[in-house]
């Protein structure tokens, strides 16, 4: 079974950004699915495009096939706050092979919550990324969750619509409140 937390829907709503998240200044490193030419989602290329564009040098981003671990692992250091505009791999029977899709394999779960997180802020434009198997004294095993000790997390709980990502980056950026229609929590 998977949980879906929607109570946090309203706190999310509720939230006060400017308070909690604060792009101004913060270097960020942006891993986007499409280099532009591809057909998988499309509009994610303008997600990285509008990162790039509003935070100049300060936003590292990589677009289709240099979205690997290897670009990410010598970038990582550099930033507090990164972008995930990808896709997600839930797998509730097998959590372990859950994960976000680089060009150059699965990054699991696992590997990612191998990674000291601590103070970042972490934006996943990821299909159900606050979803996934409930496990006796873990909680919701969810691509999310392995960003643990992160300050915070924005990420979707349902399918998100290829061109909503933006719209709600957009927000995010503008230290504007989420609407519910992006449906995405903050933990």
């Amino acid at each position: 079974h998977a949980i879906y937390y929607s109570y946090t829907v309203d706190r999310l709503i509720e939230a006060p950004i400017p308070d909690l998240l604060h792009l101004e200044g913060q270097s960020i490193l942006s891993l986007v699915q499409s280099d532009r030419r591809g057909e998988d989602l499309p509009y994610t290329f303008n997600e990285g495009k509008y990162l790039r564009q509003k935070y100049g040098r300060k936003a590292t981003v990589f677009f289709g096939k240099n979205v690997t671990l290897k670009n990410f692992k010598a970038e990582y250091k550099n930033h507090m706050v990164y972008h995930f505009a990808m896709h997600g791999i839930n797998s509730p029977s097998s959590p372990s092979e859950s994960g976000i899709r680089l060009h150059d394999g699965l990054w699991s779960i696992v590997d990612i919550g191998k990674i000291d997180w601590t103070g970042k802020t972490i934006i996943l434009n990821i299909c159900d990324a606050g979803t996934g198997p409930v496990s006796s004294g873990m909680g919701v095993l969810s691509i999310s969750k392995a960003f643990n000790n992160a300050k915070l997390i924005i990420a979707p709980i349902y399918q998100l619509d290829d061109n909503l990502g933006l719209k709600g980056l957009k927000e995010i950026s503008n230290n504007r409140r989420m609407d519910e229609l992006y449906r995405w929590i903050i933990y």
